[in-house]
């Protein structure tokens, strides 16, 4: 992973100027200019002792790039470990990730590798044989939660309900210690809540409203009705002057001259939706199959799409069976993390929204 981020320290996307800028701001101490609605604040936070140091901005979002790298690595093989699977398993996901991340990790300066990774220790947390009797595994699952939305908005209600889930698999599936598996979800989101619950009441200060992330709105903006693809962001597409301070006005676009709308407004906004939801149901489906070169050949049917099916399946009674495999859960965070993008828009260059599905396939 380090040879891959020597070898590409040039290479940037347009998010990395924003991650890089609100870093220096969250360093200088700039607090105005470092809090925004947009941007995750934990990648920069990542940045900001390396900056200290005197490391240049660029080298400083590699780095919090390589770290990401390391914690998805890490997570993943916890969560492994933590369903159940032998050690040869284990060691053939670690193949696999030593494999793929450097490519990843190189390709952009985005918190989705962190966010994966944190997703991904959340749930190793959340499916451990002792979660039911162990107070720190629920401490730990809604604790990592709640880092996870400090990396990516999406975390938060992906988390909610994914803990939600997986509480009632515990649930149904423990008869003899049923209770515990609210009482455990009930401390899991208490921290969720807790870690949470500083940031999303800074931003609501901000901007004067209630807010957890200004991210989702902006990405279900540019996708209304007559546009077949997201329309250009206001900083691409208009000449904005940003404020002064500021390199680009893309550091925070919350403010920006967005379209919204609400599919509920009329009969055309909710047919153009569910249109919506179609589409990028294929695109989240395809994203299945590419994890193997099978499924990057035939589009449709891979590897990645077998396994989730026959996930699904089970001896009879079915019921019992699914729910002792807890391997077989990972289904529920496969289907949540995929179906959180549904109502915006899935391009086909957005694999990186969907890392943890590697993990989750190879488990499956």
């Amino acid at each position: 992973m380090l040879v891959s981020m020597l070898n590409n320290l040039a290479r940037l996307n347009t998010d990395a100027i924003a991650y890089m800028r609100v870093a220096e701001y969250w360093s200088s101490g700039n607090l105005g200019f470092a809090v925004n609605g947009y941007w995750g604040p934990m990648l920069s936070w990542l940045m900001v002792p390396f900056l200290w140091l005197g490391v240049e901005p660029l080298l400083a979002g590699k780095l919090a790039m390589l770290i990401s790298g390391a914690i998805f690595f890490h997570g993943s093989l916890f969560l492994v470990r933590s369903v159940g699977l032998r050690l040869v398993d284990e060691l053939i996901v670690a193949w696999v990730l030593a494999l793929t991340i450097p490519g990843w990790m190189s390709n952009h300066v985005t918190p989705d590798l962190l966010v994966a990774g944190l997703m991904a220790f959340a749930l190793g947390q959340a499916v451990s044989r002792d979660w039911l009797a162990n107070r720190r595994r629920a401490f730990g699952t809604g604790a990592t939660w709640g880092l996870a939305y400090l990396a990516k908005a999406v975390a938060l209600p992906v988390g909610v309900v994914v803990s939600v889930l997986l509480a009632l698999c515990w649930r149904l599936g423990q008869a003899e210690n049923r209770q515990a598996a609210w009482r455990q979800l009930g401390v899991s989101l208490g921290l969720l809540a807790l870690v949470a619950a500083p940031w999303i009441t800074v931003l609501s200060l901000k901007y004067d409203k209630p807010t957890f992330s200004t991210s989702g709105p902006i990405a279900h903006a540019i996708v209304g009705p007559g546009n077949d693809r997201p329309a250009p962001h206001p900083f691409g597409s208009t000449i904005y002057q940003p404020e002064p301070g500021r390199v680009t006005a893309w550091e925070d676009p919350s403010r920006m001259g967005y379209d919204y709308w609400s599919p509920f407004a009329s009969g055309e906004n909710f047919s153009h939706q569910l249109s919506l939801i179609g589409q990028n149901a294929k695109t989240v489906f395809q994203f299945l199959a590419v994890f193997d070169g099978l499924g990057a050949l035939l589009g449709w049917f891979g590897v990645g799409t077998l396994v989730f099916g026959l996930a699904l399946f089970a001896k009879r009674p079915w019921a019992k069976n699914w729910l002792a495999d807890r391997w077989r859960w990972m289904v529920i965070p496969l289907i949540c993390l995929g179906g959180i993008y549904l109502p915006v828009y899935v391009m086909p260059v957005d694999l990186r929204y969907f890392y943890l599905f590697l993990p989750l396939i190879m488990i499956l």
